[in-house]
């Protein structure tokens, strides 16, 4: 009976260790933080039964099993998130989440149902195999579930409210969220991939999706003052990215980012009451022919490390292929690591250093996202596709969005101050938390 339900293979081992690890820290993190309060036993048997929930989640091959863990994991969450019942604004932030993981679970179980009719199969193995023999009419409808569920899980437009409200979150539970939790959307669509593939127009609408949401978190971030609300900015951005990655038949790419922003963003949670002493380094004051010679010099250092990232990678470089969108994300972020090394100082060693970093991080990724395809070999394949003009289009705003980001002081300094203004209100005002889960009055925090 074990063997029908669960499987044990190179993604679920992969993801075990990572909240197997994931959750140890977060564990030692949480006997200080927690102590003395009234719920400690609790708050610790529900932590263990989450990290519990969640292994076996990722080892499940029987669909029945699958939305009962899936369930449990969400429900589990809840009640952590919650913690006090009695501090409204944690109540409310919960409530908001459970209705979000209610839509998953139903959309889960609809899936589950629809295949089982029409393949009698329970096992997801043997499911992603017989997946075609569905008409094709009712593929859609399942995938489309399938879709709806890995959003709302990991948060993308317009399934974002649950984590930008659930601010009133224990530090820790926030990490293990961040870290683990969120990433159950990636996962679930790279398990299912080979269903994916026998309808392809869904790798493009989740392409396009994930390039959406990545977008607005993106310009989101920007009118974030506390760390905690900037880093969830960050999770949605980045858990977009990895829906794009998913989107461009990049699954083993995708798993890799799945894991790199887990253990990143377990960090980032833990270590955010520290956030505000750390002073950032000033930058170099700039003209506009300065910033542009050395925005060029970036990009010469970043075009020799995106080139060692296809090497190390395996990954060729093919303008007609979906991988280029990866390859030019990485090229902005690698000439930006440059440009931020390159503003730091005046000193004549700093481009020696700035090359070496590029190039060490581009080729680190590479062999990353590579030793992460020969794990998986045995359960998760790249599947790129041709592209066409539309995906090229995708990249435009991201483009312009990262040369702005350079050249802000000077568009900002351009720009009228009203429309300004009213750009800064119309991010800000988009990207709030819902109103009843904010805790305005310090004392309410003390129930």
């Amino acid at each position: 009976m074990l063997n029908s339900i669960f499987q044990i293979n190179s993604l679920g081992l992969s993801l075990t260790i990572l909240v197997l690890f994931v959750g140890f820290i977060i564990t030692q993190f949480s006997k200080n933080y927690i102590s003395g309060d009234s719920l400690y036993k609790t708050y610790f048997v529900r932590l263990f039964a989450l990290i519990v929930s969640a292994c076996l989640l990722v080892n499940t091959d029987n669909l029945i099993a699958f939305c009962f863990f899936y369930a449990l994991t969400n429900v589990l969450l809840v009640l952590l998130m919650i913690h006090k019942d009695k501090w409204k604004a944690a109540f409310e932030s919960g409530i908001v989440a459970a209705r979000n993981f209610g839509i998953g679970i139903a959309c889960l179980l609809g899936f589950s149902i629809i295949t089982y009719i029409y393949t009698g199969e329970l096992s997801i193995t043997k499911l992603n195999q017989s997946f075609g023999d569905i008409p094709g009419n009712y593929q859609i409808i399942s995938l489309s579930l399938v879709c709806i569920t890995a959003l709302t899980q990991s948060a993308l437009l317009p399934f974002h409210g649950w984590l930008i409200s659930s601010m009133n979150s224990p530090t820790p539970i926030s990490a293990l969220m961040h870290a683990g939790i969120v990433n159950g959307g990636g996962f679930l669509l790279v398990k299912l991939s080979p269903m994916l593939l026998e309808q392809p127009i869904f790798l493009s609408i989740l392409s396009f999706i994930g390039a959406f949401s990545a977008f607005v978190a993106m310009l989101w971030a920007f009118t974030k003052n506390t760390v905690k609300a900037t880093l969830v900015c960050s999770t949605v951005s980045q858990m977009s990215f990895m829906v794009l990655q998913i989107g461009l038949g990049l699954f083993p790419a995708a798993i890799s980012h799945l894991i790199m922003h887990g253990l990143f963003k377990a960090f980032h949670f833990l270590a955010a009451g520290s956030g505000i002493q750390i002073k950032r380094p000033e930058k170099l004051r700039l003209t506009v022919a300065q910033k542009t010679l050395l925005l060029v010099i970036a990009m010469g250092f970043s075009y020799v490390s995106i080139n060692l990232f296809s090497v190390a990678a395996h990954i060729p470089i093919n303008f007609y292929d979906s991988s280029i969108i990866l390859f030019a994300f990485i090229f902005m972020a690698l000439t930006q690591l440059s440009l931020s090394i390159l503003t730091s100082s005046k000193n004549f060693l700093v481009p020696f250093f700035a090359f070496f970093v590029s190039v060490s991080a581009a080729i680190l990724y590479g062999a990353f996202i590579h030793f992460f395809e020969l794990v998986l070999v045995s359960s998760v394949h790249m599947h790129t596709y041709a592209i066409h003009l539309p995906h090229w289009l995708l990249l435009s705003p991201f483009v312009l969005l990262w040369l702005a980001m350079n050249y802000k002081e000077d568009i900002l300094y351009a720009l009228p101050e009203e429309l300004h203004l009213r750009i800064y209100a119309f991010l800000k005002n988009t990207s709030m938390s819902k109103e009843v889960t904010n805790t305005s009055v310090r004392g309410e925090y003390a129930n």
